[in-house]
């Protein structure tokens, strides 16, 4: 969880559309002294994608587990923003 987390940051760091992305290595263009953020020495793109789906549900009530996302209210994931933000 805790790698899922810091790789989220470090890839919304860095500018980009889509999480592929963040998958990428070297440097991001030839004018750019970026380098890509290379999640794949962590973490496979489709397991970082499971987590994602996965991860608000870990903390919201079941009745919400089985709701189209669209339904699922954004607080489902509060609990565990607070209990991060407490450590």
């Amino acid at each position: 969880m805790k790698q899922f987390v810091l790789l989220t940051i470090k890839g919304a760091t860095l500018h980009g559309k889509g999480i592929h992305e963040f998958w990428l290595a070297g440097k991001l263009s030839e004018t750019s002294n970026l380098e890509g953020a290379d999640f794949g020495k962590y973490m496979d793109v489709n397991m970082y994608r499971a987590i994602a789906e996965a991860l608000p549900f870990m903390w919201g009530d079941e009745s919400l587990w089985y709701k189209d996302r669209r339904d699922v209210p954004w607080q489902i994931f509060t609990p565990f923003v607070e209990a991060w933000n407490d450590k």
